[in-house]
């Protein structure tokens, strides 16, 4: 796991938020389907298997005969939903979306930062706090201490983890990402891993969990037992995500002083976006520009910036794909596991 990172520099203060949901809650905050628990509660009964005192086997996970298999047939409805929801986003949504964050990156954060320092120092603190109270006194020091070089560290993350968000929702929006190509998530025996949180892989196909796997499989432990090809793929998926981070960003540099939000143009070509997303009251002056993520014949045959953009996010999103699911088969033959008959590479 990458160490804090010492190019951090000074910060504005930071409101830290004093609950979990206050501080974690940053999934599809407009969505009107989107489920208001931020978690899901399995009705699996986990035993864990030690089988001996070092090794993988340790985890191992034994879950009863009748239960076999519930788990991942319950969150693979999640998944669905969440596709679903996504299918649903009208494309005015994301370039929204889209104009705020850029916006958010060049005037409210620090854009000389590097992309993903925040993920890698501040995903293992979030998931420790997910299952502790932020105000427990064994997770303050290490607040303390990470706070004071990085003071807007809750706010960073939440950034990046929206943008991941975004890149979620545009690829399926696009029919770039879709259930199929990511069945090697509904293997029955990822029900034994106990080190893969299930509950984060399905919340989409495009995740913040999988981000933050590609930073971690090339320091100890992961190192000693993961190949070198998937060592390989973890860092070309890094500079991929840096890539596509910097052109998404760039897309609007130009047009983010000019106007505050294009929510109201947007709910004037679309009503659905007032009426639904809780949108700006429609307004057909003043026309805004912003980077237009429309899929057309025009933007297509002429080769437009969002036909560029959607090349790219195919290009992320298979170097995306291939080290998730070699990751997963490698989980299973190390732990001896006997994968079910996905051939994830046929495609």
């Amino acid at each position: 796991m990458n160490t804090l990172n010492e190019n951090f520099s000074d910060r504005s203060e930071l409101d830290l938020p004093y609950t979990n949901s206050e501080a974690l809650n940053s999934e599809k905050p407009l969505h009107p389907t989107q489920p208001m628990s931020a978690k899901i509660f399995s009705t699996v009964n986990f035993i864990p298997r030690f089988m001996s005192f070092s090794g993988t086997s340790s985890h191992l996970l034994e879950i009863p005969n009748n239960m076999k298999g519930r788990r991942i047939s319950d969150l693979t409805l999640i998944l669905e939903k969440s596709i679903n929801d996504s299918l649903a986003l009208p494309i005015g949504y994301l370039e929204s979306t889209l104009f705020d964050l850029c916006r958010e990156y060049y005037i409210k954060l620090d854009s000389n930062k590097p992309v993903m320092g925040t993920l890698a120092t501040m995903h293992p603190i979030v998931k420790l706090l997910e299952v502790d109270d932020i105000n427990s006194s064994k997770w303050t020091d290490l607040l303390d201490r990470y706070l004071k070089h990085n003071k807007d560290a809750f706010k960073d993350y939440k950034f990046i983890k929206n943008f991941i968000q975004f890149l979620n929702d545009l690829s399926i929006s696009w029919d770039i990402s879709n259930i199929y190509n990511y069945r090697h998530r509904l293997m029955q025996e990822l029900e034994y891993i106990g080190f893969i949180d299930l509950n984060s892989f399905f919340t989409g196909i495009i995740i913040p969990e999988v981000m933050w796997l590609s930073l971690t499989v090339n320091a100890y432990p992961l190192n000693d037992i993961l190949n070198e090809e998937i060592r390989t793929l973890s860092l070309l998926l890094q500079c991929k995500f840096v890539e596509i981070f910097k052109s998404f960003m760039i897309s609007n540099k130009a047009f983010i002083n000019t106007h505050e939000s294009i929510q109201a143009y947007l709910a004037y070509l679309n009503p659905e976006l007032y009426n639904v997303y809780n949108f700006s009251k429609p307004a057909k002056f003043p026309k805004p520009e912003y980077q237009k993520l429309c899929m057309n014949f025009s933007s297509t045959f002429l080769k437009k910036k969002s036909f560029r953009l959607k090349q790219e996010l195919e290009d992320f999103e298979l170097i995306y794909r291939c080290f998730e699911s070699s990751l997963i088969i490698s989980f299973c033959d190390v732990l001896g596991l006997k994968r079910s008959s996905y051939n994830i590479f046929d495609d």
